[in-house]
């Protein structure tokens, strides 16, 4: 297994990409802690990796108030004693043209997607220095990448990740921190399918499929399995790192 004796905290931990990698990594022996706005999936998800043997907790966090993002990291290092990763899933999204995009919506995304992900960074590192280093990984976009239409907020968030990857990644790597990010293209979570009015689906889907050049869409666990090498020993020589995990789509 290859993270046996570590603890990692990974918000947006009750469903979908979170979930995923919560279960994917308490499998592979570390102790997970997620965080979540809604307490119901975060029980759920725990009690499954329970019953599979692992260790984890959870704690409910709203990841656009900073002092809740705090309590994360410090619920994290109370249950287990220390912190060697951070997944900084925690997210949002909104797609409409920018001349209707409003105040609260720019407020909305920006809190939790941006800020929310910065000071938890900011917060996990003193506790990963002082194990010696770690790992920390970021889940951003495709549309972080590459310009999408009625995307300006949510494009604008996930380009901001990016970046802010590579200069947490300088700041850090002379405390033997790893800091990575991955670039999803079109996963099937349940979130994913709130982004797109419930008759428009099925069509909706079948338009992603076909717009990759895989011709599928992806599935949580990849991207679980992602974050697994990028915090596990197999990278070590990796920092300041973007993963496209998107069938292709951004050579399309």
């Amino acid at each position: 297994m290859k993270l046996v004796n570590k603890t990692a905290l990974i918000s947006g931990g009750g469903s979908g990409i979170g979930k995923a990698t919560a279960l994917c990594f308490a499998a592979e022996g570390a102790r997970v802690m997620i965080a979540g706005r809604r307490k119901d999936p975060l029980v759920e998800t725990v009690a499954e990796i329970h019953r599979n043997g692992g260790q984890a907790a959870y704690v409910v966090a709203d990841y656009a108030r900073v002092k809740q993002v705090e309590e994360s990291v410090d619920a994290a290092r109370s249950a287990f004693g220390t912190l060697d990763i951070l997944v900084n899933n925690a997210g949002v999204a909104g797609f409409r043209p920018i001349l209707e995009v409003t105040e609260e919506e720019y407020e909305y995304q920006t809190s939790i997607n941006l800020k929310g992900l910065l000071f938890a960074t900011k917060f996990a590192i003193p506790a990963l220095a002082e194990q010696g280093g770690g790992s920390i990984v970021n889940i951003s976009s495709g549309a972080g990448l590459k310009a999408v239409p009625a995307s300006s907020v949510y494009g604008l968030t996930k380009a901001g990740v990016v970046h802010l990857t590579k200069i947490v990644a300088l700041e850090t790597a002379n405390m033997n921190i790893r800091v990575n990010c991955i670039c999803p293209g079109f996963i099937e979570t349940p979130i994913f399918d709130t982004f797109i009015p419930k008759e428009d689906l099925a069509a909706s889907k079948a338009s992603f499929r076909e717009m990759t050049p895989l011709k599928r869409m992806g599935r949580a666990d990849e991207v679980a399995k992602a974050a697994l090498y990028l915090v596990s020993e197999d990278a070590e020589w990796m920092t300041g790192n973007v993963i496209t995990l998107d069938g292709g789509l951004n050579i399309a």
